[in-house]
């Protein structure tokens, strides 16, 4: 997966596939070697991915607003149920 300012992650299909909504399933044809583009930058997309694997979630405790924000609006749009309570209770506070 490519950010908007062209940073690369290497993510496990199947892990997409179980913890978002959004993401076609592991089983989708994809063209080898291109990249899937993504229109969030690589800070939001790096803290959204964090909660996209069989490991321990985090706080978000350290991250700015306006990071929130946009993970906020990532979490929404690609269904990464996991992510939603935990940036709905950073919000609160």
């Amino acid at each position: 997966i490519q950010s908007s300012d062209n940073v690369l992650f290497k993510m496990n299909k199947k892990e997409l596939e179980m913890f978002s909504g959004a993401f076609p399933s592991a089983d989708s044809l994809v063209e080898l070697g291109k990249p899937v583009e993504l229109p969030e930058d690589s800070e939001t997309l790096g803290v959204l991915f964090k909660f996209m694997h069989c490991d321990t979630h985090p706080t978000l405790d350290d991250v700015a607003f306006d990071t929130m924000m946009r993970l906020a609006e990532a979490a929404e749009k690609y269904h990464v149920y996991s992510a939603i309570p935990i940036y709905k209770l950073n919000l609160r506070q």
